[in-house]
């Protein structure tokens, strides 16, 4: 057990695998204000563009380790340019010329000298530089899973592969290695050579204060109609395209709920990636153009409403390493069904219906239990407001913290 302390908050939780800093002696940790505030840079690129998992998962650890207080420390973001939405967090410019080649510039030519003032270094969104800061300041990077090089060709871009490898050869380097669930840690440790106490997962967290019950299921319901023009009761899907989101074999067990529940929809949300006009293809096929809504990506503020709304949310994914939507839904109040693989499992518990995701009629099945059967449904209801409850910012903050501080005693 390792515990975790700010004021009057004293957290205690396994903190992951063989890491040393799950089996350290219990302690608290006590701020004095002779004690000077550890001074971390968040280094997060994935901040300027639009909101996803990453970005929400980075403002979300921010922003809480910003109101720790002054005396404990001092956050900084990092980025090429002021993102929006860090709500007064300090900002510096990042002295990163840039690889006009790759992509989202994920290997920025941090320079050491740029980051010397601070005595940690996160990049917090998988996007370490070319040359870590090493003997200089220590370095943390939180690693978002390697989906991409789990499967073959068809499922995954030859850009993914080779940025994935990339990182999993960059990853050694690092002081300490952050995963969002236990299923990122096995899979990093499996695939690169890391001392595993330098590998620690912190869950990721859900903002209870956006994501809630709706005070009347109606309301959210009518906030959707209104917006979005979904008139039926539906089934949620908030996720990109991606081929691993199985969004094919989604529509396929959609089919099968479609005929037996002719007055329920299915809403999905989300970028379209390359596999995607199959999507549309399989939608055309079996004729359930009227019955899919696809929204592609909308904007933040039409989340709640539209988890509130739902009668059920899905997310079959062949690989997630963490799924935060399922846990928004789950805060929500509305019902989860969920794939039985990776990290899923390990963040749903008992709180979703777990289907076999490569099963189009266990999906299927799943999807029928859940909106089907209102016995089930309210169950999976007050299963997944406490599970759900136990995930939170300010808990991942605090372990975020601590893994800092760790840091900079053994070193």
């Amino acid at each position: 057990m390792f515990p975790l302390s700010h004021g009057r908050v004293i957290l205690s939780e396994r903190m992951g695998g063989a890491s040393p800093l799950a089996v350290r002696p219990r302690r608290t940790v006590r701020h004095h204000a002779a004690v000077a505030p550890l001074r971390l840079a968040v280094v997060a690129d994935a901040l300027l563009v639009e909101m996803g998992g990453v970005p929400r998962s980075v403002l979300g650890v921010t922003s809480q380790l910003a109101q720790l207080g002054p005396e404990a420390l001092e956050a900084t973001v990092v980025a090429t340019r002021r993102p929006t939405g860090i709500n007064g967090i300090p900002f510096q410019r990042s002295r990163a010329p840039r690889l006009p080649s790759l992509p989202n510039a994920l290997f920025a030519l941090q320079r050491p000298f740029s980051l010397r003032d601070f005595d940690v270094v996160h990049y917090m969104d998988s996007r370490p530089p070319l040359d870590f800061p090493l003997g200089r300041v220590p370095t943390v990077v939180t690693q978002h899973g390697f989906a991409a090089l789990m499967f073959g060709d068809d499922y995954v871009s030859r850009k993914d592969r080779l940025v994935n490898t990339a990182l999993l050869r960059i990853a050694p380097r690092a002081d300490l290695t952050l995963t969002a669930s236990e299923s990122e840690r096995d899979e990093l440790l499996a695939r690169a050579p890391i001392d595993p106490s330098r590998v620690v997962a912190i869950h990721h967290g859900v903002d209870h204060e956006r994501f809630k019950p709706p005070a009347e299921r109606e309301t959210a319901r009518a906030a959707v109609r209104a917006r979005f023009g979904v008139d039926r009761p539906y089934l949620l899907y908030v996720s990109n395209h991606q081929r691993k989101k199985n969004t094919e074999r989604l529509i396929e067990a959609f089919a099968q709920v479609a005929r037996a529940l002719p007055d329920v929809a299915l809403v999905m949300t989300g970028r379209g990636g390359s596999s995607f006009p199959n999507v549309l293809a399989l939608i055309e096929r079996h004729r359930l153009s009227e019955r899919v809504h696809v929204l592609g990506h909308v904007p933040d503020d039409a989340l709640p409403s539209l988890y509130g709304g739902a009668a059920a949310f899905t997310l079959p994914s062949l690989h997630e390493g963490f799924g935060l939507p399922a846990l928004e839904a789950m805060a929500c109040g509305t019902p989860v069904v969920a794939a039985n693989v990776y990290a899923l499992p390990e963040v749903c518990g008992d709180a979703a219906e777990l289907v076999d995701p490569y099963d189009v009629d266990g999906i299927a099945a799943g999807l029928l239990r859940v909106l089907a059967d209102e016995s089930r449904a309210r169950s999976l209801v007050e299963l997944g407001l406490a599970r759900s409850a136990t995930f939170t910012w300010r808990r991942s903050a605090e372990r975020h913290f601590e893994c800092y501080r760790q840091l900079l005693a053994t070193r």
